[in-house]
């Protein structure tokens, strides 16, 4: 029923007619950006100068929608409408695949999510037109879930940041910046796929006078998707072989398929067809109003909506021996896997995943002065259930029918930015950040159904609170840009950032009580204001020797980043009594990251060729990390040793125009290299098995190559490689009172993937298009061949513009 009426919806925005009139001609397609086009992940390293503050549009005056940071200094991509529109990108993580030093994968829970030069998302800013997405419980989301439409530009810096991000951008920042339609438009697309791939959305906007809007939809549906061919079964016992090492505890094949807990890996050896339990379904709503009150005044307001009901299915191996506490021995010592459980799956059950967000706007500029502010309110709500099994027929975690329950988790986020900007002189520019937020993680149980007898009998068929913690976010900052010569700009900036952590409580640990129970909270150990507390430096330096021909630049950035919510609900355990395992408050310290950069960009027959290359420098210390504690049979977050990861990272741009007279050609090719050193030396199989981070690429390499015909015909081939990733496996078994040694551990290399794509459209007149798309042309399989995902797959899409 609700993907009927959300069809309906669709129809309804594809044909309701507007009372606005056309101001003037202009493209229709609702991009209100420069109609130069750029190349997909064109670096933005460019002149600063050619990015325009403010520029008309027919009766509107629109204005630059970044934050201003220090991105033209370090490793930054650029991704336009046009390169989502011609791609077909669907959610952020479709863009993230072709962007350099970013790692994609999926996660054991099913939900997918990214690393930026090996460091997790919680280090990263992430904001849809300033409004900041944010898990401050695990620190990371579902970027499956964060849409595209109408978004007009995605700037995505790599390292340091700007001052103004505070500790929210430790080591990167991505920016999604929505459009501002320039006219009456409306944009009706559908696109067919194999087993069942559907999605199909419109998008109607217009402006008049001083006012404009725009409101979209989506619906999107998969019935999953088949893996790669490569991947048989003669492939997939060699990984089972590779990585569980089954081998070394006198197991064979055989003996595998005749265990009755084997289960997991006799269903991912002989899986055919469609992959099991991966499905989904979702429906995203958008939109944004504005009205210039003057020349210098902008209000306005914008929203997004993201529900999807989802299945996934993860498959992995515990095949390693654990360096623990040995009760019998009062001491640390190795223990081995359960050898009945060779691979192991957990399959996710969502039916709901969702979120949405409301955010009012201001955009005041007079003379040198200008501010930049908004409110906002951000909700995430997921439902979730996992079983040991794709065929649903074994619980997870132990649990059994009668106990059974969802697993309901809310996060609410308010607060507001707010950025001012002087122009102290013709060379010198302050720009000031204020910003807060608070935010707060709600977990509660819901019995699974009326056969869930337990749950029901002790807390009835309503929903019951498990866990409440909620904090406080403040920043100040300021970042002073300087044009302190004909060819040299500087910034230099510092910001101060706050973590209060306001409230901790659980539900009593009487069985069929619902009363929620203050828990301890950490000691507050900040300087001026809260739990935690810190300042944090950055300075950049873009010097031009030769004017559109060479470029130097280098940066540097000292910040910090809080522990999450989750961190901080397991500093102690609440067993926790003897001092061997710390004081009953661990004062678990914010991580302090060091990032740098220096790097330059050589441009030649007038920009039609650039070339760019960075070294890059990053460093963490009081790494925040997840460690069990075999005694307590309980995890704690401690504070471990430094990590280093360091390495390169290369743009090259090509963009011709009338090519033998007949096309456009863009190419746009990126490597990376990244080498990860591991400096912690604790006695911790969890941490430290080698000097080597796992499922990190040494390499990656993109490329882009557009083709556009003056028969409107267009051609695009697009692929990113990822080379030498690493997974620990056991060499040998070490003996139970053996001391604790790096060297059982073996780093087997993974499966290096070769993902192409290759898409041809054709436009039909002024107002339709057509295409066709291939997606993993070669048919490969992600590195993990336990989570092999898509195949080769093909689509078909149709357009029109109106």
């Amino acid at each position: 029923m609700r993907s009927l009426i959300f069809i309906m919806l669709l129809f309804v925005l594809s044909v309701f007619p507007l009372n606005a009139q056309e101001a003037g001609k202009t493209d229709n397609t609702g991009n209100t950006q420069s109609q130069e086009q750029s190349l997909e992940g064109h670096e933005t390293q460019t002149d600063k100068d050619e990015i325009k503050d403010e520029y008309s549009l027919d009766e509107l005056v629109v204005r630059e929608r970044r934050v201003k940071s220090i991105e033209i200094a370090v490793p930054t991509t650029e991704i336009t409408a046009e390169d989502i529109e011609i791609r077909s990108d669907k959610v952020l993580k479709d863009v993230l695949y072709q962007v350099p030093g970013i790692q994609v994968s999926m996660q054991r829970k099913g939900t997918t999510q990214f690393h930026m030069r090996g460091y997790d998302m919680s280090k990263i800013a992430i904001l849809v037109d300033d409004i900041p997405l944010i898990d401050t419980y695990g620190g990371g989301m579902d970027i499956d879930n964060i849409g595209l439409m109408d978004i007009s530009e995605i700037i995505i810096s790599r390292g340091t940041t700007s001052a103004l991000y505070g500790t929210r951008g430790g080591v990167g920042s991505i920016n999604l910046i929505k459009k501002e339609p320039a006219d009456i438009y409306t944009n009706v697309s559908a696109e067919f796929g194999q087993h069942g791939n559907f999605v199909t959305s419109v998008s109607r906007g217009a402006s008049k006078g001083n006012f404009y809007y725009y409101i979209s939809a989506l619906y999107d549906r998969s019935d999953g998707y088949t893996i790669s061919k490569k991947l048989d079964r003669k492939e997939r016992e060699k990984w089972l072989l590779r990585l569980s090492r089954y081998d070394l505890y006198n197991l064979t094949l055989d003996s595998i398929y005749d265990h009755p807990n084997a289960s997991a890996a006799v269903l991912y050896l002989n899986d055919t067809g469609v992959w099991d339990h991966v499905s989904h379904e979702k429906y995203k709503l958008n939109g944004k109003t504005g009205y210039h009150f003057t020349p210098e005044l902008e209000m306005g307001a914008s929203f997004f909506y993201n529900d999807t009901e989802k299945k996934n299915s993860n498959y992995f191996t515990d095949m390693r021996s654990m360096y623990a506490y040995n009760e019998a021995l009062d001491e640390k010592a190795w223990k081995r896997p359960d050898t009945t459980y060779i691979l192991r799956n957990l399959s996710s059950l969502w039916p709901e995943y969702n979120d949405y967000a409301v955010s009012p706007y201001l955009i005041y500029e007079k003379g040198k002065f200008r501010v930049k502010a908004n409110a906002y309110f951000y909700e995430n709500t997921n439902t979730f259930l996992a079983y040991d099994d794709p065929n649903e027929h074994k619980l997870a975690y132990n649990r059994d029918a009668d106990n059974m329950t969802w697993s309901i988790w809310t996060s609410r986020t308010y607060g507001f930015n707010m950025y001012p900007s002087w122009e102290l002189s013709s060379w010198n520019r302050l720009n000031l950040a204020f910003t807060y937020y608070a935010t707060g993680h709600k977990e509660e149980d819901e019995a699974y159904n009326e056969y869930s007898t337990e749950t029901i009998e002790e807390f009835g068929t309503g929903r019951y609170e498990m866990m409440n913690i909620d904090a406080g976010y403040l920043t100040f900052a300021v970042e002073d840009e300087m044009h302190i010569m004909e060819n040299t700009d500087l910034s230099l900036g510092v910001s101060y950032d706050g973590q209060d952590l306001r409230q901790y409580q659980i539900k009593s640990g009487v069985y069929g009580s619902t009363q929620m129970v203050d828990q301890y909270q950490a000691e507050d150990d900040s300087l001026l204001w809260g739990t935690r507390d810190s300042f944090n430096p950055v300075a950049d330096i873009v010097y031009e020797p030769i004017k559109d021909f060479l470029k130097f630049r280098a940066a540097a950035s000292r910040k910090t980043s809080f522990p999450t919510l989750q961190a901080y609900s397991n500093t102690v355990s609440p067993y926790q009594e003897s001092s061997d395992l710390g004081s009953r408050d661990v004062m678990i310290k914010p991580e302090k990251m060091l990032n740098a950069n220096l790097g330059f960009e050589l441009s030649f027959f007038e920009s039609h060729v650039i070339w760019g290359a960075d070294y890059f420098y990053s460093q963490y210390d009081d790494k925040i990390t997840k460690v069990y504690i075999t005694k307590i049979d309980d995890y704690i977050y401690r504070n471990i040793d430094a990590a280093v990861i360091h390495g390169a990272e290369t743009t090259f741009n090509l963009n011709f125009q009338d090519v033998l007279d007949i096309t456009d050609v863009t190419l746009s090719s990126t490597y990376t290299y990244m080498f990860s050193e591991n400096q912690t030396d604790v006695d911790d199989s969890f941490l430290n098995k080698g000097n080597k981070f796992e499922n990190l690429p040494e390499h990656k390499f993109t490329f882009d190559f557009r083709s556009h015909f003056k028969t409107d015909t267009s051609l695009i081939i697009f692929g990113n490689f990822e080379f030498n990733q690493i997974q620990y496996t056991m060499k040998s078994i070490p003996r139970t009172e053996a001391d604790f040694s790096t060297w059982y551990f073996y780093a087997q290399k993974l499966h290096d993937p070769i993902k192409i794509d290759m898409k041809v459209s054709q436009k039909i007149s002024d107002n339709y298009e057509a295409y066709v798309m291939c997606k993993n042309i070669l048919d490969d399989y992600n590195a993990d061949p336990f989570n092999p995902g898509p195949g080769r797959m093909f689509y078909a899409g149709l357009k029109a513009s109106f």
